[in-house]
């Protein structure tokens, strides 16, 4: 056996456990493998749009002030996956010298100096604007390449169809089956539409309240 075909059984062997690992998933959890699933595309920067590392302190200001935050998407989150071992950093895209999408990624070790990236209910970005997400996605992948890492696992803070209380899906509610369309279009690899808890990933099915009505009394 020559050292190439040995590499490429490697390389199977690794993918396929990869798979094993992540087998079952919610929506909407979203996979690319860099190497045999990534999309290239060409894309212009008619925006003058910067992709760039952010710092805690820039990440954190960002982040208290988006409308659609969530606990996942902090720096207190980053210092709970730190303190369980795992390295975190901070990107996000600048227009006009102002943060319009960020994220907190965190790093999985797998072996030696690999690892897999988690984007935990993010990034925090407009989602319906998708050539906004398509910047991001183009300028990402590059980066996480140079940081060793072999896939990206992220499960964005959206909703997929509107449901009542009961989990039937509304008539004539949104509907964001266009964003998950484009997810795969440009590359991501659906996980399926589980049920049950999976201790090794965020929750599908989230209950929500507005308590702009309610009062301290």
């Amino acid at each position: 056996m020559n050292g190439l075909k040995k590499i490429q059984m490697e390389l199977k062997k690794l993918h396929k456990n990869i798979y094993k690992l992540c087998e079952k998933q919610s929506f909407l959890h979203m996979m690319t493998i860099f190497d045999i699933r990534c999309y290239n595309f060409s894309i212009k920067e008619v925006y003058n749009m910067l992709f760039k590392e952010l710092s805690k302190d820039e990440f954190q200001q960002f982040s208290n002030a988006y409308p659609d935050n969530n606990f996942w998407q902090t720096t207190n989150m980053a210092q709970m996956r730190e303190n369980r071992g795992y390295s975190t950093s901070y990107v996000g895209i600048i227009d006009q010298n102002h943060i319009i999408a960020a994220c907190m990624l965190s790093f999985v070790p797998i072996f030696r100096s690999y690892s897999y990236c988690k984007i935990m209910r993010g990034p925090l970005l407009d989602f319906t604007d998708l050539k906004l997400f398509d910047f991001f996605h183009h300028h990402l992948i590059p980066y996480l390449k140079k940081k060793k890492c072999l896939y990206l696992h992220m499960d964005p803070y959206i909703p997929y169809k509107e449901r009542d209380i009961h989990g039937n899906i509304i008539e004539n509610g949104y509907n964001f089956d266009y964003i998950y369309q484009h997810f795969l279009k440009i590359g991501y690899t659906h996980e399926g539409f589980t049920r049950g808890i999976d201790p090794l990933r965020e929750p599908r099915w989230m209950y929500t309240i507005n308590t702009d009505s309610i009062t301290k009394e």
